[in-house]
């Protein structure tokens, strides 16, 4: 049961990072802070690397110019990246599980 309990918190953080990402995203360029330049080469690579693993439905909002299209978007991306952090959040598991059994 314990398992359940925790691929469940992998599934509620996953569906809130994209209304979180989003909100950052609006404050930032609100506040003008949107000008960074842009990085070149390796760490343009770890950036991008890391936010497709973070938020892999990033792809979904690129359309989302206005609110009723935002609106209608966020649900499916919450939706899909939630399941994407609960099969994160299932291997994660399993190979804790897997290690207890050889430490054992």
């Amino acid at each position: 049961m314990s398992g359940i309990f925790f691929v469940l918190r992998f599934l509620v953080a996953g569906a809130v990072v994209p209304l979180v990402l989003c909100s950052l995203a609006f404050t930032l360029t609100s506040a003008g802070l949107n000008q960074v330049p842009s990085p070149n080469g390796v760490l343009t690579e770890i950036v991008t690397t890391v936010m497709w693993v973070v938020w892999p439905t990033a792809y979904f909002m690129i359309d989302a110019e206005h609110l009723d299209v935002f609106l209608f978007v966020l649900p499916i991306a919450a939706l899909i990246n939630g399941v994407w952090y609960s099969v994160i959040g299932l291997l994660i598991w399993w190979i804790r599980r897997l290690v207890q059994r050889v430490k054992a």
